[in-house]
């Protein structure tokens, strides 16, 4: 998932943190935050690095500038993408979540590997 940047839209500015940032929506009709400042390009950098050592790490692009609609230029931003919150629940959340209920580790294999086949159901939807 990367942003389209043909066609970048202010939605809001969102209040909070130490680095500014606002709610887009790209070109695809996909809602992002995006922050701006000296936070940008190392926050993308230190999630690429979770990533490529399998955590589960949001997911970042760093863009040098790009118009908005509605807010000008935004340069040296980070774009993060904003997915629905179940979403981001690594495999491991959810099996944590049927162990903590004192499931045995057959129950919990089979029980989280139908909620995550269920949230791609969900997030597949159009």
């Amino acid at each position: 998932m990367k942003p389209d940047l043909s066609s970048v839209t202010f939605v809001e500015m969102v209040v909070g943190g130490y680095s500014t940032k606002s709610r887009v929506r790209d070109g695809a009709g996909k809602e992002w935050v995006v922050k701006v400042g000296k936070e940008a390009q190392p926050e993308t950098a230190a999630t690429r690095l979770m990533w490529a050592m399998g955590y589960t790490a949001d997911i970042n692009y760093l863009v040098p500038r790009v118009e908005t609609k509605g807010k000008g230029a935004f340069e040296n931003a980070r774009f993060e993408a904003r997915l629905p919150g179940i979403n981001r629940f690594s495999d491991r959340q959810l099996q944590d979540a049927f162990r903590a209920a004192n499931y045995g580790d057959e129950d919990v294999q089979l029980l989280a590997g139908e909620v995550r086949s269920r949230i791609n159901e969900l997030v597949n939807l159009k």
